[in-house]
This record gives structure tokens, C-alpha cells and sequence, in this order.
């Protein structure tokens, strides 16, 4: 090649994956979402993931990041899939993470101290031991970690499903994490501030209301991209498109803008954690599993769009400080 000559080479992100520990990012009773974004930016500054995960491929995963060219790249904030080709243009068919593959990382804890900064989580589920009943099988091994799955969430921009509705008939443990549907419609999130028997109802001496996130009012010279929320009178919105200005959330305008209801911000909770059977794949000392399918079915949190070209999503794991609200 000629002195001088040089070769462009395009890389896109295929998706990332912010870990956020609440301990470092909230302001005591002011929420992290809540804070003015310059505010943010100085907390974001000083935080970093590494000091207390630490997340890798899974061997299966390693080998089709290998085959396909992909990189992982863990940074100050998670992590990030790095894919070669030009975010512009369509992705080839079979270059793409089919619906039916996915990607798979172990997250392992690098600070002995998470549990008694973390809410939630009382202590790490023991391993469960399946005696072979056939000579020469070996014994099997179940580990209860948590599960963040794209295939499974149901909160944007969350990699995960979610807490359940709250059951009366059901007791609680201390810092269990429930959701309602509140009076004007919306959910809200609520936790245990200690052990709440069954029967009993979601009454501000057992239970604390997490705060909500606030959205800007809508303003009608602004544009929007797709994935804004907006707040419009009492109503929350999500942008299902690019949003030019002048086109208000509303029954002439559906086509850019949906309804939404799950605006809270949602917290990793026992809830998110599956018993596993341990294997290369779920190694035994991880914490919990990010799970990344591939495909174009799954809506905001899919890989690639209808047109084939990269979406480069955004996800995100929340934990929650467990001395932020009391």
C-alpha cells in the first residue's frame, strides 16, 4: 500500500449496558433522574462500575463475539458491544444476532461490601445440590442469581421485568420491592421497610413510596427523538418516532407519540432472580446474568430495526442504594 493512503474503518455500537449503583449516584432524597443534567454529569464523573462489578462473556459468548468480529469493551458505566460495519446501512442477514442466539454475560461482585450498601438484597442465595439417583451421573448444582433479560423486559430503557403487582394475600420480606397503578393511572413503586405479613395493606407504616421520575413538559417548538418522554397535562408520553415541532401528544398525532404508564424508576429486586443450573455458561460465583437475544421482535429492546439497520440500544441495571429514602 502507498505511504500515505489510509483505510476507513466503520464500527457501531451493537448495544451497551450501563450498571448504575444508586449509593454513588443518588443526592439522599433526591433521586439521580431527578437531578439537573449538569448535576448528573459531575455524578457520572466520579462513578465507576468496576469498583463493584465485574462483568464477562460467557465462553459460548466469547465465541460469537469471535466469529463475528464483535468486541467487548467494559468502561466506567458497563459495558459495550462493539460491531464492525457502518450504523447507516442495513445489516446483512447473516451477519445479524438471530432471534433465536443470544449473547450472555456474567456479572460478578468485586466489592465484598454490596450487600450492606445495597437494598434489596439480604444476603446471596446458597447453592442448591441435586444428588445423582444414577451411578456414574453426576450431581447437579442450582444457584438462585439474577436474570436481565431483553427477551423479558417489560420497562424502558431497563433490562429486566420488572417488580410484581402488590398481592395482599402475600407476606413480604424487608425491602421487597411491589408496584401499584396509583389514582391518576400511573405505576408506582413502593418497598418494604420490614417484614410485612400477609393480609395487610399497602399502608405508609409498613411500606415506603419510591419517587418517581419527572419528565419535561412537552413544548410545542421543540422536536423530539424517538425514545422521549414527555409529560403532557397529567399525561405521560413516549416518542415512537422522530417528532418534528408542532405535533402535540394527542388523537391527531398517534403515529409519533404513545401513552405510557411505567415511568417509575425501577430497581433491581429479588424478583429478577431465577434458579439456574450451574454450568460454563452460569458460572457459580457470578451474581446474576445480562442476556442479550437477538432478532428484530422485541420492540425498543431490539438489536435491529425493520430496516435492518442497527437500533444500538441502551440498556440499563439499576441497584438501589438502601439507605437513599430512610
Amino acid at each position: 500500500m502507498p505511504q500515505g493512503d489510509t483505510i476507513s474503518i466503520k464500527y457501531a455500537a451493537l448495544c451497551s449496558v450501563k450498571l448504575l449503583h444508586h449509593y454513588f449516584l443518588d443526592r439522599r432524597t433526591d433521586l439521580f433522574d431527578n437531578v439537573e443534567e449538569n448535576g448528573k454529569l459531575k455524578l457520572l464523573a466520579g462513578y465507576d462500575a468496576r469498583r463493584v462489578f465485574t462483568v464477562t462473556p460467557t465462553p459460548g459468548t466469547e465465541s460469537v463475539l469471535a466469529g463475528r468480529g464483535w468486541l467487548f469493551k467494559p468502561h466506567m458505566l458497563g459495558f459495550t458491544i462493539v460491531s464492525l460495519g457502518d450504523p447507516e446501512q442495513p445489516v446483512p442477514a447473516d451477519q445479524q444476532l438471530q432471534a433465536n442466539e443470544q449473547l450472555i454475560f456474567s456479572i460478578k461482585l468485586a466489592d465484598s461490601y454490596f450487600l450492606q450498601y445495597t437494598s434489596g438484597f439480604q444476603k446471596m442465595e446458597e447453592v442448591r445440590v441435586e444428588k445423582a439417583t444414577v451411578i456414574g451421573k453426576p450431581d447437579r448444582f442450582f444457584k438462585k442469581m439474577m436474570v436481565f433479560d431483553n427477551g423479558q423486559s417489560a420497562l424502558y430503557p431497563f433490562l429486566g421485568k420488572g417488580p410484581d403487582l402488590h398481592d395482599t394475600a402475600n407476606a413480604y420480606r424487608p425491602e421487597a420491592v411491589v408496584k401499584i397503578i396509583g389514582a391518576d393511572g400511573m405505576v408506582e413503586f413502593h418497598q418494604a421497610k420490614k417484614a410485612v405479613a400477609a393480609n395487610l395493606a399497602l399502608s405508609g407504616a409498613n411500606w415506603n413510596k419510591l419517587p418517581r421520575r419527572e419528565y419535561p413538559d412537552y413544548e410545542n417548538a421543540k422536536s423530539y427523538k424517538l425514545g422521549d418522554f414527555v409529560k403532557s397535562g397529567s399525561e405521560y408520553f413516549e416518542a415512537v418516532a422522530d417528532v418534528p415541532a408542532n405535533k402535540p401528544p394527542g388523537p391527531a398525532n398517534i403515529a409519533f407519540w404513545q401513552k405510557t404508564t411505567d415511568l417509575s424508576a425501577y430497581f433491581a429486586s429479588p424478583s429478577d432472580m431465577l434458579e439456574l443450573e450451574l454450568g460454563p455458561e452460569t458460572p457459580g460465583d457470578a451474581f446474576g446474568l445480562v442476556v442479550i437475544r437477538g432478532g428484530k421482535a422485541l420492540g425498543k429492546f431490539s438489536l435491529y430495526g425493520s430496516d435492518d439497520k442497527q437500533r444500538s440500544p441502551q440498556y440499563e441495571l439499576r441497584f438501589q442504594n438502601r439507605w437513599t429514602w430512610w
